[in-house]
C-alpha cells in the first residue's frame, strides 16, 4: 500500500494512482504507510475532476468517514465488518496506517 501527504496537490495523486493501478490510496501526515491516517483518496473522488491544483486534502474522504478496525482483527471479521457497510477496503483504526486487507 502506498501513502500519499494530504497537502500535496491532486495532480501527484492522479499520478501515483495511473502508474501504479490503485483504485485507493491512503492519505497520511507523513505521506508513508506508518503515518497516521486522514483519509483515503479513490478513483471517485478523481476521475471527473476538472481542478487538479487543489490539495488532496480537499477532496480525500476524511478518516472519519471511512471504515476502520483494530490491528490484528481476523480475516472473517473484517470481512463481514466491509459487507455490512459496504465498502471494499479496511484500515487499522489506531494512529498509524497498516493494510489490513
Amino acid at each position: 500500500s502506498s501513502g500519499i501527504n494530504a497537502e500535496w496537490p491532486l495532480r501527484p495523486g492522479k499520478k501515483v494512482k495511473e502508474m501504479y493501478g490503485f483504485s485507493g490510496v491512503a492519505i497520511t501526515d507523513t505521506g508513508k504507510l506508518g503515518g497516521r491516517l486522514l483519509g483515503m483518496v479513490t478513483a471517485r473522488d478523481i476521475d471527473f475532476m476538472d481542478n487538479f491544483g487543489q490539495n488532496i486534502s480537499e477532496v480525500m474522504t476524511p478518516r472519519e468517514k471511512l471504515v476502520t478496525a483494530r490491528a490484528g482483527i481476523a480475516l472473517v471479521e473484517a470481512n463481514q465488518i466491509l459487507q455490512a457497510s459496504k465498502k471494499e477496503k479496511s484500515t487499522d483504526c489506531d494512529s498509524a496506517l497498516i493494510p489490513l486487507l
